[in-house]
C-alpha cells in the first residue's frame, strides 16, 4: 500500500503544478492584454529572440525554446511578421534554415510589457512561492537543475552539452555560472571527481 500512497503524491503534485502553471499564465496573458496588447506567446517569442546576441533564433530553435511545433512557431511568428514585431530572413548559407528576427517595433514593445510581466509574475506567484519556501522560484529551478545535472555528470557518458540541455540549462555557460554559484566547481571539474 505504502507504493499507491507514493504514486498518489506525485500524481497530487503534478496535478498541483498544472494547476499553479494555468492560473499563472492565465494571469500573466490577462495582464499582458490588458495593458499591451500582446499576448503572452508573443511576448514569449520576443524574449527568446532579444536574448540572443543579433536578436535572431533559427526557426526549429525558437519552437524548442518556446514549447512549440515548427508548424505552430511558424503560424505564430507570421502573426507576428503582419504585426511588425519580427521579420523572417532567410540564411544566406543554408536555405533550408530560415531566423526569426526581432524588429525595432518589437524589441520596443517588449520594452514597455516587461514591466506588466514582472509585477503580473511577481503577484501571481513569486511572492507567494518566495514566502512559503525562503527561496525564490528562479533559485529553486536552478538547485534542481544542478541536482539533475550532478546525476547524470556522476551516472552516465552523456556530452555535457546535452546534459545542459536536458536539465534546463540553455546552454553549457549557462550551467557551468550555476555550478560555480551553488558548487563552486565546474561540470567537468564535477564529473572527473565523481563520475563512476
Amino acid at each position: 500500500m505504502a507504493g499507491k500512497g507514493i504514486h498518489e503524491e506525485r500524481m497530487g503534485a503534478w496535478m498541483a503544478l498544472l494547476q499553479t502553471h494555468a492560473t499563472v499564465v492565465g494571469a500573466l496573458e490577462e495582464a499582458l492584454l490588458a495593458e499591451q496588447n500582446l499576448p503572452l506567446s508573443w511576448f514569449e517569442v520576443l524574449i527568446q529572440l532579444t536574448a540572443q546576441p543579433d536578436g535572431r533564433l533559427p526557426m526549429q530553435e525558437l519552437a524548442r525554446s518556446v514549447l512549440l511545433s515548427k508548424s505552430g512557431v511558424t503560424r505564430l511568428v507570421d502573426r507576428m511578421a503582419d504585426a511588425g514585431l519580427v521579420l523572417r530572413e532567410s540564411c544566406a548559407s543554408d536555405r533550408r534554415v530560415v531566423y526569426a528576427t526581432a524588429t525595432a517595433r518589437g524589441r520596443a514593445l517588449l520594452t514597455d510589457a516587461m514591466p506588466v510581466f514582472v509585477e503580473g509574475f511577481e503577484r501571481s506567484f513569486s511572492r507567494h512561492y518566495a514566502r512559503a519556501t525562503g527561496v525564490t522560484p528562479l533559485r529553486a529551478i536552478e538547485r534542481l537543475r544542478v541536482e539533475g545535472a550532478r546525476h547524470l555528470l556522476s551516472e552516465t557518458h552523456l556530452p555535457i552539452k546535452r546534459i545542459s540541455q536536458r536539465c534546463g540549462f540553455g546552454s553549457e555557460e549557462t550551467m557551468r555560472r550555476s555550478f560555480m554559484r551553488l558548487l563552486a566547481t565546474t561540470p567537468q571539474d564535477y564529473r572527473a571527481r565523481f563520475a563512476r
